[in-house]
């Protein structure tokens, strides 16, 4: 049978209506397909060679195409098939049902949105200069390059080959990757309520990034964990306190798959974050003046009574204000805009880090003798108390900015190294982080205190998850 060419250099729109119009029934005889402007499909169709589109095009149902797909404008795909390739010269790719590809999508211009996919033409069959997004569960395992693209999905997905991502990537779900994935931008998940984003380090081995509680735990006031109290991140309320390493880890984990008392690593990964960003210094360039330490007046009797703008800055002994000097402000800001409160002061908070040491060292930084300064400074007055040796623990030190490093002079805080059994009985040090609400210059974001056992409780001791 002769092959037939079909070509509208107007406005032409292709409908197929039913089985009235059904392009499937003569698909033997329909070869290679060309509409200059639009078409519209409300039920089914079937090309047997090529389609090209220059217009827009709008599946409603199925669309078969068993060679290649190519539209300049936009494309709106329900549920379609292509045995090819699916190119989208220009405009963009909205495809709300499956799409069953065993070839390749390319995609040189707009973004692609999918909803529930399954791309299986190979693991480079997707090349994407746009955007892809998508609110299903796609698999998409044949995809993978994003050159210079940006992935963002509200459901899960999947692939088993590599990722390589050359813009920014949003999860809402769950990204499972069988080999590696690359990411040349930023990748941001979407915390729960009450938590925020913290980007990775490779320096702490947090990469990607993981999410953390915005406030210090609160108590929620239900039963829903272990017949207890949940804990929750949340500005309203007293922070809770007199609780143990060892319990705290236990709530944390409470609240589901994933959730754990923050790590010391993720600790020291929003330390190093907040001491870069010029905002967060009184001096408003990093290293210049003190990093804001926040609810740590020495006259301080109590945390602070509110969180919240009114309260934002520590304004004197057991008061607040809205505005103040930024030594005392409650509040540190990331690199990536998102802003933590009262990770120094108000209350010290565990991580799930611990050390042994029984008295005559050990694994306790030297010298061990109670509080230090983590170093000396050539740009401040002499310090001669500080840490010489931190054996296995090198990662806990502060950023190196004046040849020999930051310390409290800068707002950084200070390290109580234990000399001794920890307390109140035991030989297995804990770690407890950011300093209360009267300790003054031993505050800050650095700050740790290496005294207490996992079982120790204090009112002034307290935690937050992180997920």
């Amino acid at each position: 049978m002769s092959k037939k060419i079909i070509k509208d250099k107007s406005s032409f729109v292709v409908v197929l209506l039913g089985i009235l119009i059904s392009i499937g029934l003569v698909a033997a005889s329909v070869y290679a397909t060309s509409i200059g402007s639009s078409i519209v499909v409300t039920n089914n169709a079937s090309i047997g060679s090529n389609l090209t589109v220059s217009g827009s095009s709008t599946i409603g149902t199925n669309l078969t195409v068993n060679n290649n797909l190519t539209v300049s404008g936009s494309t709106n795909l329900a549920t379609t098939t292509l045995s090819k390739v699916l190119t989208i010269s220009s405009g963009g790719a909205s495809i709300t049902g499956p799409l069953a590809l065993s070839g390749s999508l390319t995609q040189s211009g707009g973004n692609v949105s999918l909803a529930t996919t399954t791309i299986s033409g190979g693991l480079n069959a997707f090349t994407l200069l746009g955007s892809i997004t998508g609110s299903g569960s796609p698999d998409i395992s044949g995809i993978g390059n994003f050159s210079g693209a940006n992935l963002s999905l509200t459901g899960n997905a999947t692939t088993t080959g590599n990722q390589y991502i050359g813009g920014n990537e949003n999860l809402v779900g769950n990204l499972v990757v069988g080999n590696n994935i690359e990411i040349g931008g930023d990748y941001t998940r979407t915390c729960p309520t009450g938590y925020i984003w913290v980007p990775g380090s490779a320096k702490f081995g947090t990469l990607p990034g993981f999410c953390v509680m915005k406030y210090e735990a609160k108590k929620d006031g239900t039963t829903n964990c272990g017949g207890g109290d949940c804990p929750v991140s949340k500005a309203d309320g007293a922070p809770w306190v007199s609780i143990s390493q060892t319990d705290a880890i236990t709530k944390c984990r409470q609240l589901g798959p994933g959730y754990h008392l923050i790590s010391d690593k993720e600790w020291m990964t929003i330390a190093y974050n907040v001491a870069y960003v010029d905002s967060n210094w009184s001096g408003g360039a990093v290293g210049s003046g003190t990093l804001a330490r926040g609810w740590t007046n020495t006259g301080n009797t109590a945390v602070a009574p509110s969180t919240g703008a009114s309260c934002l800055y520590n304004t004197g002994a057991n008061t607040c204000g809205s505005t103040g000097d930024l030594l005392y402000r409650r509040t540190l800001t990331l690199s990536n805009g998102n802003v933590i409160w009262d990770f120094s002061g108000n209350v010290w908070e565990w991580t799930d880090a611990w050390i042994y040491s029984d008295g005559t060292g050990d694994e306790m930084p030297d010298p061990n003798n109670g509080w230090n300064e983590y170093a000396t400074s050539t740009t401040a007055t002499a310090i001669t108390s500080y840490i010489t040796n931190f054996k296995g623990l090198n990662y806990i030190r502060p950023p190196v900015e004046d040849g020999n490093g930051w310390n409290s002079n800068q707002g950084i805080g200070r390290i109580y190294s234990d000399p001794d059994a920890a307390y109140p009985s035991g030989n297995y040090h804990v770690f407890i982080r950011g300093g209360n609400w009267y300790v003054g210059a031993y505050a800050g974001a650095f700050a740790l205190y290496l005294n207490d056992s996992p079982a120790y409780t204090n009112p002034d001791s307290g935690f937050r998850c992180a997920q």
